[in-house]
């Protein structure tokens, strides 16, 4: 969706309805502009809980692993 394209109604316009405002920031806004990053030593549990997540919810997972990650900066850089 483009900026122009943006209804431009904000949770001020919204008169009331505190509680569900507050639901929609904790539940929809937050998660979508703060995503949780699981990270930890090897055995801890964290490929685990990310199942969990999945199984659980409509919500997808990306998957990285930093020696990825060092491997494509090397590579991109020409180091």
């Amino acid at each position: 969706m483009a900026d122009t394209d943006k209804p431009g109604v904000m949770y001020d316009d919204i008169n009331g309805c505190e509680a569900q405002k507050q639901e929609l920031r904790e539940g929809v806004k937050l998660p979508l502009t703060h995503p949780v990053l699981l990270h930890g030593p090897p055995g801890a549990g964290k490929s685990m809980r990310a199942k969990v997540i999945v199984c659980e919810t409509s919500v997808g997972i990306l998957r990285h692993e930093q020696h990825q990650a060092c491997m494509v900066q090397w590579a991109e850089y020409g180091a």
